[in-house]
């Protein structure tokens, strides 16, 4: 799974754009040790993680398990969504960037498919929101 780099932002109003409502969970994965994963969200396809213990450090990537990525693309997914818990950023990419520049491994915990950070963008959403009232 290596490539081009696509660097296109979905169209205006298709999923993975800003911080709007978000859509009701359409499918669950769990790992082969029944934990869940992953969920996708009308197309997009989000994992809540924690940086220090799940970024790969060398090459600075995040990744995803191969067999939940071939699900959900033949689910639909179109857009991949990684939460940080320790820090609020959001990392945003299209499915197809694992496909184009994407590389497979495996550090002991099954088949996974990794994409530099370079391919990433980076969003962060506010920890809370405010109240109508606060000034």
């Amino acid at each position: 799974m290596t490539g081009i780099q696509d660097n296109r932002k979905p169209a205006a109003g298709t999923a993975g754009q800003g911080n709007g409502a978000r859509q009701s969970v359409r499918q669950t994965y769990y790992s082969s040790d029944g934990k869940l994963v992953a969920s996708l969200c009308g197309t997009v396809l989000r994992k809540r993680v924690r940086a220090s213990v799940h970024q790969l450090r060398q090459p600075p990537a995040w990744a995803v398990d191969a067999d939940i990525l071939r699900k959900a693309m033949a689910d639909g997914a179109q857009v991949v969504e990684i939460e940080d818990t320790e820090t609020g950023r959001v990392f945003v990419t299209g499915i197809r960037a694992f496909e184009l520049c994407g590389f497979c491994f495996n550090r002991g915990f099954g088949e996974q498919v990794a994409l530099p950070l370079k391919f990433w963008r980076v969003e962060v959403v506010d920890a809370r929101q405010p109240s109508l009232f606060e000034v």
